[in-house]
């Protein structure tokens, strides 16, 4: 009966914790690249073929399409679904922690419900989740942690004697919906073979010989991938691009110090940071500490490869969910939390059973049940005070940069976004001088420089304002807004030529920019070349069938 009973208390209290913890997200905003993927991505605001089939994350894609035709461009939908995606992911993975565990042998039913409950619950309110749940966005980092639990799931249940052979089918689909929710998931079928050898078959030879189809079909999902990357490039390299200037071993040097970072924040969750810019090291002084520490996991790895294969497994699994981003593949951002979200689920795992373990031979019987239930509930009520803590950051694009940018002071990035979400409240002044502020310190970021030029347009400095777009764009020519804003101030000024070649280029650079196929088709109309306005006209249409302003336009072309 008590087990019985564990069997569904455990999730239930998993599912309640989770949205305790991330209640106050629901009030959030959208930010940074929410804006790009969804406010401003015309793929987002109709249902058609080109929802999935021109982006590297379809399935996210697909779920901020659902969003957009239900609510628009009200945040609060995509956060409700954001928090269901991360409440099914607590579930699953409590799910495959029971059985893992069960497998594992040594406790009764209601321990492991107990254990594969605190794991789920620690794991899924913990503050580092907080960047994966409640920045929109990163749906596609929660969804890809979801179907990578489900295949792992799948495939403990393709293993047990007499499974049907649809586990083995499911295992596959999730690790494909994995594939199309974040390239990331090119990890999970290597973390499905560990999970084989440590619990089920024994051997990575034996789980190759047991379930060939399986493990080959989860192979061959990567194949997807490179589908995918061509398909949606345009999205890759904007959200993660290849670092320019930087080899494959000083990233891998760098990564060093952002895993022990990582790992420390997994301990002592205080300082969150949405946008690091963290440097790339430079020498051995940089990285030390995180080297002793990603040398001792490794060490550990190895032993539990050999002695102790749950421990190899978690510390296999850690390695491999973070080895797409963390390890010798340059991108711009070194350091990003929403990368631990699956990753901190072994460390979560190992960190339970292993005080368990310790606990077990000093305290028997029901007071050891007790003293673990509570000491895991105080450690989830502590951890899930925190992420409710972070979670009211989100709820105002100026306190969450403001913060950003009292955290990371050298770093641009923060401040040009504070500046983007002042001007976007109408404090125009205030966001030059964030502008100003950065471009005192980086006279050559352009991003700063063609937002303030965006702000000098608005307050009716023309001058200055095509003189930020053209700096800016000499500087880094895939600008698209600058460009098209320029565009039409050189339109503005009789300069058709000059205007309908920058527009030409944004279309050209940016063939899904929506605003630049209607300025050109604006500049083609008033320099006489009605067939040309008509073909960008129809262009703005195909992207965007509710753009009223250019139906009429071509209407009234049309009606000549």
């Amino acid at each position: 009966m008590p087990g019985t009973i564990a069997r569904i208390l455990a999730p239930a209290l998993v599912v309640a914790a989770t949205f305790w913890a991330f209640a106050p997200g629901l009030d959030g905003a959208f930010l940074w690249d929410d804006g790009r993927s969804i406010l401003q991505n015309p793929y987002v605001h109709h249902l058609s073929a080109a929802t999935v089939s021109r982006t590297s994350r379809p399935l996210p894609q697909l779920t901020f399409a659902l969003d957009w035709a239900a609510a628009g461009p009200a945040p609060r939908r995509y956060h409700i679904v954001n928090l269901v995606v991360h409440a099914f992911a607590a579930l699953a993975l409590y799910a495959l922690a029971r059985r893992a565990i069960a497998r594992a042998g040594g406790t009764t039913e209601l321990a492991t419900c107990g254990l594969a409950g605190a794991i789920a619950a620690l794991w899924a309110v913990h503050p580092l989740q907080t960047e994966s749940v409640t920045y929109v966005v990163q749906r596609s980092e929660a969804m890809a942690g979801l179907f990578a639990l489900l295949t792992l799931f799948a495939l403990d249940r393709a293993a047990a004697p007499r499974a049907h052979p649809a586990w083995t089918a499911a295992a596959i689909a999730a690790c494909l919906a994995a594939m199309a929710s974040k390239p990331v998931a090119v990890a999970i079928p290597f973390v499905a073979l560990f999970y084989d050898r440590a619990f089920l078959a024994g051997s990575f030879r034996e789980a190759l010989r047991r379930r060939p189809a399986l493990h080959g079909g989860l192979a061959a999902t990567c194949l997807l991938l490179p589908v995918l990357l061509a398909a949606g490039s345009g999205d890759w390299h904007e959200s993660s691009g290849a670092a320019a200037g930087v080899s494959p071993w000083r990233y891998a040097f760098t990564q060093l110090g952002v895993v022990a970072h990582d790992l420390r924040l997994v301990v002592w969750p205080r300082s969150l940071v949405l946008d690091y810019g963290w440097p790339m090291a430079r020498g051995m002084a940089d990285v030390l500490p995180g080297a002793v520490a990603i040398v001792a996991l490794l060490a550990i790895t190895v032993w539990g490869f050999l002695r102790r294969r749950v421990v190899g497994f978690l510390g296999a699994a850690f390695c491999l969910l973070l080895a797409p981003t963390s390890s010798l593949y340059p991108v711009d951002d070194a350091a990003f939390e929403h990368r631990m979200y699956l990753a901190l689920a072994p460390v979560v795992a190992g960190a339970v059973l292993g005080a368990w373990s310790l606990a077990r031979g000093r305290v028997r019987g029901a007071a050891g049940l007790v003293l673990g239930a509570a000491l895991a509930l105080a450690l989830v009520i502590a951890l899930g005070l925190r992420a409710r803590e972070r979670e009211r950051d989100y709820r105002s694009p100026i306190a969450m940069w403001t913060l950003n940018a009292a955290q990371r002071p050298d770093h641009p990035r923060p401040r040009i976004q504070l500046g983007t979400a002042l001007a976007e409240s109408g404090r125009l002044e205030e966001a030059a001088r964030e502008y100003e502020h950065v471009l005192a310190d980086h006279p050559r970021e352009a991003t700063a420089l063609a937002d303030l030029g965006a702000v000098r347009e608005q307050q009716g400095a023309v001058d200055e304002a095509m003189a930020r777009y053209d700096l800016a764009l000499r500087i880094d020519p895939r600008l698209r807004a600058a460009r098209s804003n320029l565009g039409v101030l050189l339109a503005r000024r009789g300069r058709m030529p000059e205007a309908i070649a920058q527009l030409e280029e944004a279309v050209r650079r940016h063939p899904d920019f929506v605003e630049a196929h209607y300025n050109l088709a604006l500049a083609l109309r008033l320099a006489g070349r009605p067939d040309e306005a008509r073909r960008e006209l129809r262009a703005v249409l195909a992207l965007d069938p509710d753009h009223a302003p250019a139906r009429r336009s071509l209407e009234r072309l049309d009606a000549r």
